[in-house]
């Protein structure tokens, strides 16, 4: 078992994301001294701007290394869990 913490922002709003959209996420070796990076698996979550809440949840890794134009993921025996957090922004204070 392996914990780790992190937040990420997304800076699109949701009215603007398509259909097939989704968030990769990847976990990173760092090689060190110089080494390169490497992806030693990753995991995709599905956003659907019509169900949009907030929610946990848990997703399947797969195989890397990350290439979403193959059409084909192996998955792994690893899952990654979070939260999802949906803020809505207000109106602006003029369009009120």
């Amino acid at each position: 078992t392996m914990w780790v913490g992190a937040a990420w922002h997304m800076q699109t709003p949701l009215a603007l994301v398509g259909a097939n959209t989704c968030v990769v996420l990847e976990l990173v070796r760092h090689g060190g001294d110089g080494a390169d990076d490497a992806c030693v698996a990753w995991a995709r979550v599905p956003l659907n701007k019509d169900k949009a809440t907030t929610r946990h949840f848990n997703v399947s890794m797969l195989a890397a290394p990350v290439d979403l134009r193959k059409g084909k993921a192996v998955p792994i025996e690893s899952f990654i869990s979070g939260e999802i957090v949906v803020h809505e922004t207000p109106p602006a204070a003029a369009e009120q």
